[in-house]
């Protein structure tokens, strides 16, 4: 994670802090635009630090988690 930008780490610290969420989710929490998050998300998938899951809310999102939550393996 030392290499990777900003951007990407601050999504990691929401993601930390506020459980799973949306990217709408992660974008409202970091102030960071839409496709900032997009490409965040994507670089956190690539290293297998993050997952998700279809929404049970709206089956069109998706909701972004850490692969260390009590998530895995279920």
């Amino acid at each position: 994670m030392r290499d990777l930008p900003p951007s990407v780490k601050l999504v990691y610290i929401v993601l930390i802090e506020k459980g799973a969420l949306t990217q709408q989710g992660i974008a409202e929490e970091s102030y960071l635009p839409a496709r900032t998050v997009r490409s965040s998300v994507k670089q956190l998938k690539e290293i297998d630090v993050i997952d998700e899951e279809i929404s049970s809310q709206d089956a069109r999102q998706r909701v972004y988690y850490l692969i260390t939550d009590d998530r895995e393996g279920s």
